[in-house]
C-alpha cells in the first residue's frame, strides 16, 4: 500500500517534473508568481518564457519591464515613457556668461557651497535649494559642498545644474527646464 501512495505522489504533474511554463513578451524582464498558499517566486525572462516548479492554484502573475534609467539620488517620476528627476521648488535661475547656478535636490546635507576655478574662488549659502555664483571665469570649475558634509563635483562650466550629494561626490547634471 505504501508503494501505491508513493507512485501516486510521483506521477502528479508538479512532482513528475512537469513545470509551469509562461510565454512572455520580450519587453518584460521578469515574472513573479504569488499563490494563496504562500508560494512566491520570481524568474527572469529567458528566450521569451519563464519556468516555475509550482502547481498553480489561483496564483497571481506579475511582470516587470525596464522603463527608464536613473543615474543619481533624488526623487524620480517614472512612467511608461521613462524616468525624469523631480526638481524641488527653488529660486528662479537664469543662465548668463560667468554664472553658475546650482539647484540642490538634498540641500539639507550641506549648508555652504564653494565654486573653485582658475584664479577664482567664491562661497555662498544654499538657500531654497539654490546656490548662484556670478563672475566665474570661462572654463572648468569644481564645486565643493561644505558644512554638514563635504563633497566634490566633477568639473563643470557656466550654466545651470541639478546637484545631489552621494557620499564624497557632488553629482551635478545639466538642468533641462
Amino acid at each position: 500500500m505504501i508503494w501505491l501512495w508513493m507512485f501516486i505522489w510521483l506521477v502528479t504533474p508538479v512532482q513528475a517534473g512537469v513545470p509551469l511554463v509562461l510565454k512572455i513578451d520580450k519587453e518584460f524582464e521578469s515574472v513573479r508568481i504569488q499563490c494563496p498558499d504562500g508560494i512566491s517566486e520570481t524568474q527572469r525572462v529567458s528566450n521569451g518564457q519563464v519556468t516555475f516548479d509550482v502547481l498553480p492554484k489561483g496564483c497571481t502573475v506579475s511582470v516587470t519591464k525596464k522603463i527608464g534609467t536613473v543615474n543619481s539620488n533624488g526623487t524620480w517620476s517614472c512612467t511608461e515613457r521613462g524616468c525624469t528627476l523631480d526638481i524641488p521648488p527653488h529660486k528662479p535661475v537664469e543662465n548668463a556668461d560667468g554664472r553658475v547656478n546650482l539647484i540642490f535636490l538634498d540641500s539639507g546635507k550641506a549648508t555652504t557651497i564653494e565654486l573653485s576655478c582658475s584664479n577664482y574662488r567664491q562661497r555662498t549659502k544654499i538657500e531654497d535649494h539654490t546656490a548662484v555664483f556670478n563672475g566665474a571665469p570661462k572654463g572648468d570649475c569644481t564645486v565643493y559642498a561644505k558644512g554638514g558634509t563635504t563633497a566634490k563635483s566633477q568639473p563643470l562650466q557656466w550654466g545651470t545644474y541639478v546637484c545631489t550629494i552621494s557620499g564624497p561626490t557632488l553629482v551635478c547634471q545639466t538642468y533641462k527646464s
